[in-house]
């Protein structure tokens, strides 16, 4: 049957690699609950770096009501326009 699999989304100050805050729930659930906990702690003023974002446009909303700056990471491919 295997070992129990949990999904974990953290938050990690970059420069202090302080854990700020984290959410765990079963791995079926997929990353999208764990991430609105998760950055439902950020503030104002505050830089975010994400490298996935299950729903971008809900992510961007939430964020930005926050005061918080998020920054994306993209393949190089992706074309703007």
């Amino acid at each position: 049957m295997g070992h129990p699999q949990i999904r974990a989304v953290t938050f990690v100050g970059y420069g202090t690699h302080s854990q700020v805050d984290a959410a765990m729930g079963p791995r079926r659930t997929g990353e999208q609950a764990p991430v609105r906990v998760v950055f439902a702690s950020s503030r104002p003023g505050m830089q975010l770096l994400t490298t996935v974002i299950p729903s971008v446009a809900l992510l961007w909303q939430q964020t930005a009501a926050t005061g918080a700056n998020l920054l994306r990471r993209v393949r190089k491919d992706i074309a703007f326009r």
